[in-house]
């Protein structure tokens, strides 16, 4: 990639995955709270693990209110939390 044109790559790059997780925002706020309407599923876990990978998760979640109230999800805490014990009972990493 030449020099001259990386800020630009990643300049669209941020637009294009924040007009994604609009599209995201958008679904939940008209079909949530969870991705399958009301139905809670391993897409919504998945969903939340990606809001951990990214450096600020603080600014998506408070930007994106639906998708932050979907990730604090009881049902979605308690899940992983369960997952969480029985990946130490299996002596998982």
């Amino acid at each position: 990639m030449c020099p001259e044109y990386e800020p630009t790559v990643k300049e669209q790059a941020q637009i294009t995955i924040m007009d994604q997780w609009q599209g995201i925002e958008t679904y939940l706020e008209n079909e949530g709270p969870y991705l399958l309407g009301d139905r809670f599923s391993a897409c919504d876990i998945y969903l939340q693990m990606i809001t951990t990978w990214l450096e600020d998760p603080a600014d998506l979640l408070n930007t994106f209110p639906n998708i932050r109230n979907l990730v604090k999800l009881p049902t979605i805490v308690t899940t992983l939390i369960r997952g969480s014990r029985k990946a130490k009972k299996l002596n998982l990493p």
